[in-house]
């Protein structure tokens, strides 16, 4: 999977994390302690989010930080 692509997955996914807690793009950026216009670019897919600003999003929207991870990158329970 090309870093592009990555970069796009993670985007997506954190785009859908902000829509399902109901909360706006302002809101979480806020909360998560990134300037709003940095996460607007990274939601664009414009450059990657941190692990850290990750796990800040995934606390302030609710989910598990592994939805932020991309299915190739994630250990099936079968090989585990």
């Amino acid at each position: 999977m090309a870093n592009t692509n990555v970069t796009q997955w993670t985007a997506k996914a954190v785009a859908q994390a902000v829509v399902n807690s109901g909360k706006s793009k302002r809101k979480v950026a806020i909360q998560a302690a990134i300037p709003e216009r940095t996460f607007d670019r990274k939601l664009r897919g414009g450059s990657d989010f941190t692990w850290d600003e990750l796990l800040r999003v995934a606390d302030v929207t609710g989910v598990n930080p592994s939805q932020f991870t991309p299915p190739i990158f994630q250990i099936s329970r079968e090989v585990a």
